[in-house]
């Protein structure tokens, strides 16, 4: 409810200037509370805002990161290892294993055999055994460069097993069975 003072001089007239300076302080104090309104609102809907994308930050990157590690492989356990190549050379278990420039000459049985959750990466490694490979289980095996020879099989997968070759040279029969992938083949 709006009171108004009014003033009457001795003459009775209304001072209108008392009246106008009335409506021109309510006036302005409508403005200031419109003007803080806004001012208010824009703080509150800055925060929320604010919120709102800091939530989507950290999710994008919880998700992102996630992705990452699922779809990177894992080096835990990773370890370069030695062969002598005169010898059968297993991998088997969790292990994560790299064998890096090396020369395998076998007459009997087979030369590199990865099993059970094994990760093994051949760099540059020549192989020649009547069998080159053996992969079983859930084994993953990366042929990068080098070569393999089997007089018998050059890859024998099993199982589950992955065989991923970039760059080898494979000669020799190619034996797959159960759910086994042998990638990149010619």
């Amino acid at each position: 409810m709006n009171r108004w003072e009014v003033r009457v001089d001795g003459d009775g007239k209304v001072d209108t200037q008392h009246l106008q300076g009335q409506l021109e302080k309510k006036a302005l104090n409508k403005v200031d509370a419109m003007v803080s309104g806004w001012i208010w609102g824009l703080i509150i809907g800055g925060i929320i805002l604010l919120a709102f994308v800091g939530v989507g930050v950290y999710l994008f990157w919880t998700v992102r990161s996630a992705v990452v590690a699922t779809s990177a492989p894992s080096t835990a356990g990773l370890r370069v290892a030695t062969w002598d190549g005169k010898s059968p050379f297993a991998c088997a278990g969790n292990d994560h294993v790299v064998l890096q420039a090396i020369t395998a000459n076998l007459t009997t049985g087979s030369a590199l055999s990865a099993s059970g959750n094994c990760e093994l990466t051949l760099k540059n490694v020549n192989v020649s055994a009547p069998v080159a490979l053996e992969a079983a289980g859930n084994a993953r095996v990366t042929l990068e460069g080098g070569s393999l020879k089997g007089t018998d099989k050059a890859i024998d997968a099993s199982g589950n097993a992955q065989v991923t070759l970039k760059g080898a040279t494979v000669t020799g029969k190619l034996s797959k069975t159960g759910l086994a992938r042998i990638e990149g083949a010619k």
